[in-house]
């Protein structure tokens, strides 16, 4: 019988997975590893529309079994209130992640921005098992009163495969909630390659705080791979 008409006969049977029908990751990171992403976050400052740019940029410092640490910096960064740019400084930045992706600690940044938030809600924290087109997973990441980090659910799914330009990208959709707290909230979605590295991302944040404002504001964060 030839292979035509076992294909009508049985569709479903023939029907065998292929790339990008589960989302299958393999994180690398190496020493000196450094990667830069331009990240645009947008939000309303006192009925103005405000914007800050940067091209972000990340060195892999130390890689243990549980731990991977990053020096960080803010590149080109601008702040626009309105048409009037506003003065911001940022110090250098100190991260420390779980393999999957999970916050750990992390100091520095953008002066008066929550950080740690601003990290949750752009980063995607890895399903340790392949997921199938559809399904999700779901990671508790515990507070850290000491690193400033909130209990905070991430639920991850698997959207399937898309391309980014020329690349072939994992795309999953994530919502992530704090537990009390501030009540912070973040609805995602990431492109992301083989390895783990996002080459794009989205996020539609809720109650994100910035202290010199005095109080938690609603954003919106872009961003993609420059390097």
């Amino acid at each position: 019988m030839k292979i035509g008409l076992l294909a009508l006969l049985f569709p479903f049977a023939l029907a065998w997975p292929t790339e990008g029908d589960t989302l299958k990751l393999e994180p690398t990171y190496k020493v000196g590893s450094t990667v830069r992403h331009s990240v645009k976050l947008s939000l309303v400052v006192s009925g103005t529309d405000a914007e800050v740019t940067s091209v972000v940029r990340k060195t892999v410092k130390g890689v243990a079994e549980q731990s991977i640490t990053f020096d960080g910096a803010f590149e080109k960064l601008k702040v626009m209130l309105g048409e009037t740019e506003f003065p911001v400084e940022a110090e250098p930045v100190s991260l420390e992640i779980r393999p999957s992706g999970e916050l750990v600690s992390i100091t520095g940044g953008v002066i008066q921005i929550d950080m740690a938030r601003l990290y949750l809600a752009h980063t995607p924290v890895l399903p340790k098992l392949e997921v199938p087109v559809g399904e999700k997973w779901s990671v508790e990441i515990p507070a850290s009163q000491k690193a400033g980090i909130p209990a905070t659910t991430f639920e991850g799914t698997y959207v399937g495969a898309e391309k980014i330009g020329e690349k072939e990208a994992f795309k999953i959709t994530a919502n992530v909630q704090e537990k009390g707290g501030e009540g912070f909230s973040s609805k995602a979605t990431f492109w992301l390659d083989k390895d783990g590295t996002v080459l794009k991302f989205e996020a539609d944040m809720r109650g994100l705080p910035i202290p010199q404002l005095g109080s938690n504001v609603d954003a919106k964060m872009t961003g993609s791979l420059v390097s």
